[in-house]
């Protein structure tokens, strides 16, 4: 398997990405999102043992380092949610130009609702998978995952900030924090959206539980896509795989690859 580095994206806005090239022909390229922070994918090994997977697969993939980390250009301090939405879509853009095949957002929680917002940005998007996404408003799900208590503090430091000038809070720059409040929730993006897609959650989630999720899951059902699928896997958590499973053996694995050769049937 072939693997490239570089640079994408126009100038003051190029993201730093490591190209896994299928040993087969490609159906297209998966691009690989991950959560929330300040997070640096190129080097990733785990994110390499996914990529390899979909290599076998007959799919090249793609992961990147966000804006304002790693290579990338952009400053972390100041990084917005449109920022990182707006990662995904240069990257759809250029794999587009570039392969003849499909691309898919592979994502992962806070990556999932950036791909189903990118979807609505470029028509590059063939399909998503989300994995774990929330359908919250960035307090509401605050509050859900720290309690009332800490939720009143974090609210209390973004306010104040404007005054102190403090640019973090709970380990994210404000400025994203201001930017998550208020958005259009992804189930109703999904909604809009007409591309296969298929949602992954965990029973045992207990950062993204049933009520953080159902409104996706039942949107995606609701729409005519004979390809999409809302899955609850039983057992697992946020990372949607036991402790004791590989990747490549493992049930969200299976689900994801039942999708991805539905969608390479459809060229």
């Amino acid at each position: 398997m072939k693997t490239t580095y570089q640079m994408i994206g126009p100038k003051g806005r190029q993201l730093w990405t490591k190209l896994f090239e299928s040993r087969n022909h490609s159906h297209g390229v998966v691009i690989l999102g991950t959560g929330s922070g300040e997070i640096r994918s190129v080097d990733d090994e785990t994110l390499e043992d996914i990529c390899v997977w979909l290599s076998d697969l007959g799919w090249s993939s793609a992961v990147y380092d966000k804006y304002g980390c790693g290579e990338s250009d952009g400053d972390w301090k100041r990084v917005t949610f449109d920022d990182l939405r707006n990662d995904l879509v240069i990257l759809a853009d250029h794999f587009k130009e570039q392969s003849s095949g499909k691309i898919i957002i592979l994502g992962h929680s806070e990556s999932s609702i950036l791909a189903a917002e990118a979807a609505t940005r470029t028509n590059s998007i063939d399909a998503l998978v989300l994995r774990v996404a929330s359908h919250q408003d960035i307090s509401e799900r605050i509050k859900m995952q720290l309690g009332i208590d800490k939720w009143t503090r974090w609210l209390a430091d973004i306010e104040n900030s404007k005054v102190s000038g403090k640019m973090f809070v709970a380990s994210h720059p404000v400025s994203y924090w201001l930017s998550r409040m208020n958005r259009i929730l992804t189930g109703d993006i999904v909604a809009m959206l007409n591309i296969p897609i298929i949602a992954l959650n965990g029973a045992e989630d207990h950062f993204t539980p049933l009520p953080a999720f159902s409104k996706i899951h039942e949107a995606i059902l609701q729409q005519k896509n004979k390809l999409n699928k809302a899955t609850v896997i039983p057992g697992v958590g946020h990372g949607l795989m036991l402790q004791s499973e590989k990747w490549n053996t493992s049930v969200v694995a299976n689900e994801i690859q039942i999708f991805l050769t539905a969608i390479a049937m459809t060229f």
